[in-house]
Parts: structure tokens; C-alpha cells; sequence
């Protein structure tokens, strides 16, 4: 397997869950507000997440023929724009909720790699994104494949 196809079926099981907005499969960056809008806001609310690998460990054993274990740990941040009316701390948790769960019911990632850590664990706090006062979540997710060669 590869990074690249480990990111890719994590950007697609985020995408899938209900409620969701937009997704990047890597931390993304604008300092113009046309493409801020179009990055990170979907039906004109701020609703984003990006997965981001923070390491890397490799692991080979053997030679020729051998076999390579290779571990990336993940964050996986969502910001959804604060609106008490509406209650969005509850329906920001309930996202988080049903990201964690995306991963939780399937821990091989459909056959590309295996989620090593268990229990997966997020981190909430309130900041400011691009002038919008947002719930932050970061996930911590590992992921483990095998290359073989």
C-alpha cells in the first residue's frame, strides 16, 4: 500500500458520513478569502476537516522478499463555525462522534491498512478560523501498513 491510498480511503470515509462538509486530505492553506470560501465552507457555513500525518515510523524486516511495516499517525481536524442559536457545540460533537465511528466499524480500512490505536481519542477546544469563531476537533488516528518487496 502507500500513503497516498491510505489518505485517499480516509478523505472517503470522512466524506461519508451525514453532515459532513468539505475534506481535504492534507492541511490546507489560503490567504485569499475567494479561495477560503471555496476551501472551507460548504452551503455558506464554515463546516471543514483535513487529515494531516504528524510521523512516520518505519519498520523492515528482512531483505529481498522481505516485508516493511510502516505506522502513520493522523490528525484529523474538524472546524465547524460556533453558532449558539443553533446549538452547533451538540451538532459539532455528534460529527466528531460519527467520524470516530467511521473508523471504529472499519478498523482495516476496507483492506488497505489497520488502525492500530484503539481507543481513538479527540481533543476539543473553541478557536478562530479565518475570522469565524469555530469548535476544533483533532482526532488522533495510527494507521499501520504492510509493503512487502
Amino acid at each position: 500500500m502507500s500513503l497516498s491510498t491510505v489518505r485517499s480511503k480516509m478523505k472517503t470515509m470522512i466524506e461519508a458520513v451525514t453532515g459532513i462538509g468539505t475534506v481535504n486530505d492534507y492541511k490546507r492553506y489560503t490567504h485569499d478569502w475567494a479561495t477560503y470560501k471555496d476551501l472551507f465552507q460548504k452551503s455558506n457555513k464554515l463546516n471543514t476537516w483535513e487529515i494531516q500525518r504528524n510521523t512516520v515510523t518505519s519498520d523492515p524486516y528482512g531483505g529481498s522478499g522481505g516485508r516493511e511495516d510502516r505506522t502513520h499517525d493522523f490528525i484529523i481536524r474538524g472546524f465547524y463555525a460556533v453558532s449558539d442559536d443553533l446549538a452547533s457545540e451538540k451538532t459539532f460533537h455528534d460529527l466528531v462522534d460519527l467520524v470516530i465511528n467511521a473508523f471504529r466499524n472499519k478498523p482495516d480500512l476496507d483492506g488497505i491498512a489497520n488502525i492500530v490505536n484503539f481507543p481513538i481519542t479527540a481533543n476539543f477546544v473553541e478557536a478562530m478560523f479565518g475570522g469565524v469563531l469555530c469548535h476544533v476537533a483533532e482526532i488522533q488516528l495510527s494507521v499501520s501498513e504492510r509493503n512487502l518487496f
